[in-house]
Order: structure tokens, then sequence, then C-alpha cells
């Protein structure tokens, strides 16, 4: 309904706290798969460079996978909001992406960066 009214331009009739809910959650759900896709990719790298026992094995994989994250944020980066909110919460979100990294066998926090 709210759609139909933008598009007709019916400015007059919108429900604006509806439209702005909306805007918002769009927002919300756009920073949490870049959030997502950064962990994601940050977790691939770590094994990719530490994980010295399973990288002969696992090495093709994980490189397809850094490939189609990269691709995926690119992606997302082409709203300067969204790689600007990359750039604030690269930090934590590696905290995230090192505790992941090290719940793997045979890994130490202290290979890790």
């Amino acid at each position: 309904m709210t759609l139909k009214k933008l598009e007709n331009k019916d400015i007059e009739n919108l429900d604006w706290q509806h439209l702005t809910e909306e805007i918002e959650a769009l927002g919300i759900e756009q920073r949490r798969k870049v959030e997502s896709y950064l962990k994601q990719l940050l977790i691939h790298l770590l094994l990719y460079c530490y994980w010295k026992i399973e990288k002969e094995d696992c090495q093709r994989g994980w490189q397809i996978e850094i490939t189609n994250l990269r691709d995926e944020l690119e992606f997302s980066f082409r709203s300067k909001t969204l790689y600007n909110y990359s750039l604030n919460c690269l930090g934590a979100v590696y905290i995230k992406a090192r505790r992941q990294a090290i719940q793997k066998p045979g890994l130490t926090p202290e290979i890790f960066p």
C-alpha cells in the first residue's frame, strides 16, 4: 500500500511511520548482511593463512569461498554508507571471526594475529 502511494506520488496520504520503519529495517538487514559476509571472509582468510595441516586438502574450497565473499562485499560496497559501516565494525567482526576460527581442531589462539 505504501509502495502504491509512492508510485502514484501520493505524498499527502503516505503512512510516514510505516515507511520510516521499513527503511530502517532495510538498513539494519543490509548492515547485518555486510557483517555476516565480512565475518565469513575473515574466517576463511584466517584458515587459509594459518591452518597449515588442512591447507592442502581445503585450499581450493577456501579460495572459492574467499572469492565469492569478496564479490558479495564488493557489491554491497557500492553503497558508500555500507562501506563506511564495514570500516567501523571491522574490529568487532574480526574478533568474532578469530574466535570461530580458533574452534577448529588443532588451532590455538596464539597462531592468529
